[in-house]
Parts: structure tokens; sequence; C-alpha cells
């Protein structure tokens, strides 16, 4: 697995509504509103993986390299992308490697892997240990998936409509 994400693909109402927003004159606000809208249907998801990132066992050894613990770089990677424009819209949650410390960028998909991993301890490449993957986002992820794609898909349908009836304000209405 070379990453994890969860990404909730274009849905027709979606594409309608982006394709709306760029021919009405309040479109750049109404879509800032848009975004900010699906952010907030994903958050609860995402703080859960971050939270369950958290909670995983650890070792309780000290980094000496002041990086900080795996569990909470895990946590920080944690990230939502939204997108109301272009050939794709979407939304995509995901933990971005490019997140993570210096050349620590593949430690997600390793965490998350099907096979134990082995790695330098701290950095130290003259002390290596096997480590177990600990699924976290895939064990999280698709449980909730199918329901945080209907509220999303719910949102732009509304929205949609809104649009197509010149209801929609960029004051939220």
């Amino acid at each position: 697995m070379a990453s994890m994400d969860f990404r909730i693909e274009t849905s027709k109402d979606l594409q309608r509504v982006a394709r709306n927003l760029t021919v009405m004159g309040d479109g750049k606000m109404i879509r800032r509103r848009l975004t900010k809208e699906i952010r907030a249907e994903v958050r609860p998801l995402a703080n859960k993986v971050k939270a369950a990132y958290r909670s995983n066992p650890s070792q309780d050894q000290p980094n000496p390299l002041g990086r900080g613990d795996l569990r909470s770089l895990l946590a920080k990677a944690v990230t939502i992308q939204v997108r109301t424009s272009g050939q794709n819209p979407g939304v995509t949650l995901k933990v971005d490697g490019r997140k993570m410390p210096e050349r620590a960028g593949g430690v997600p998909a390793r965490y998350e892997g099907r096979r134990r991993w082995r790695h330098p301890v701290f950095g130290n490449t003259h002390v290596w240990v096997s480590q177990r993957p600990v699924p976290t986002f895939d064990r999280i992820v698709p449980r909730a998936a199918l329901a945080v794609r209907r509220r999303v898909t719910n949102l732009a349908e509304d929205i949609a409509k809104d649009v197509a009836k010149g209801r929609l304000s960029s004051s939220g209405g």
C-alpha cells in the first residue's frame, strides 16, 4: 500500500455545483462556504483517526532526536483536502507522509501495512528493530466511509438545488 487515503470521488451533484459556481457572481464566497461545510462533515472522521493513532500502544521510549512520539506524528499527518473546482472535485482524507519528519514519509504506509517492517531505532543505523503494522486508518475509515459519502453527497445535492433555483447566497441561505 503506497498511501492511505479515503476519497469521495466526484458525484454529479458536486460537479454541477462546481460548474455553476464558476458562472455565479458570488461563486467564490459560495465555494468557500461549500468547502467549509464539506470539511465539517469529514472532520469527525479525521478526529476519530487522530484519536485512534494517539491511543495505540507505545513502547514508551523517549525519542533522543526530539522528533516526538510516532503516534502523535501520525495523528498530526492526518489531513483533509477538498477540491471544489477542476476536473475532479471531491474530498480526500489521508495520512500525508509529507507532514512527517524528514526521511519518515513512508512510515504511515508501513505503519498501516500488511507485514512487519524494519527500521533503525531513532535513526541509529547500527541498531535495527522489526515492528508489526498497526492498521489504524484502514480499521476505522472503511466502516465510516459510506455514511460520510452519503452526508457529503446530500450536502452537494442540497447546494446544487439551491444554486439551480438561485436561492443560495454567500451569506448562507
